[in-house]
């Protein structure tokens, strides 16, 4: 069975992370698939986050009353910088089949991230544009990665490594970022995040 996985640093969790998850699992028929919270991304070293306890009770809440997605631990355990080739290799060796899920965005900088090759040598990567990315974002691309891209993703027929599949999914405009912006302002009315994860936060007085 093939292992899918959604990585980031989920500070905090939104409904703008596990929407398109649950899109994408049901169009697709997906059997599971793994959040994968990082210790430490190497493109957010100086960004401040709270305790791992914190981000990965509020990923249980989030997903608590869902079918079909679990929490993958590895990276935490792991400790220090997150390295998604070491990851990828890590749980190769549990599993044949690979796919690596993120944002448009991510795919941008992907070139950037260490060893990307090896990524792409061990998995494919299953990419979720927002609708206005299409038109403008695809011409940015590497050529060494706009060769990879697909359009045809089917669980039963994908190819799990080399590949890039772009997948339509439902995607909310909000992001970790603006959240923690809006607690600190003391905003009350914060939308695309589950109610009992943003009570959490407020319990553990986090990002105030």
């Amino acid at each position: 069975m093939a292992t899918f996985i959604f990585g980031g640093s989920f500070n905090p969790v939104h409904l703008g992370h596990i929407e398109p998850l649950l899109a994408l699992q049901q169009r697709y028929q997906i059997p599971n698939i793994e959040l994968l919270p990082n210790a430490v991304s190497p493109f957010k070293i100086d960004q401040k986050s709270i305790a791992d306890e914190h981000r990965l009770a509020m990923l249980e809440i989030a997903i608590h009353n869902t079918q079909g997605l679990s929490i993958n631990t590895h990276e935490i355990k792991a400790t220090g910088i997150s390295y998604t080739y070491e990851t990828i290799l890590a749980l190769k060796e549990h599993t044949e089949e690979l796919f690596f899920i993120m944002g448009m965005d991510s795919l941008l900088s992907f070139n950037k991230w260490k060893e990307s090759g090896q990524i792409l040598n061990n998995c494919s990567l299953v990419v979720l544009p927002r609708p206005d990315q299409h038109h403008t974002t695809f011409p940015l691309l590497p050529e060494d990665l706009k060769h990879r891209l697909a359009y045809d993703f089917d669980i039963n027929n994908a190819y799990a490594v080399g590949k890039i599949y772009i997948v339509e999914t439902p995607l909310l405009p909000i992001s970790s970022s603006q959240i923690r912006a809006d607690i600190k302002k003391g905003n009350t009315q914060i939308k695309y995040i589950d109610p009992s994860v943003l009570n959490y936060i407020h319990k553990h007085h986090l990002y105030a």
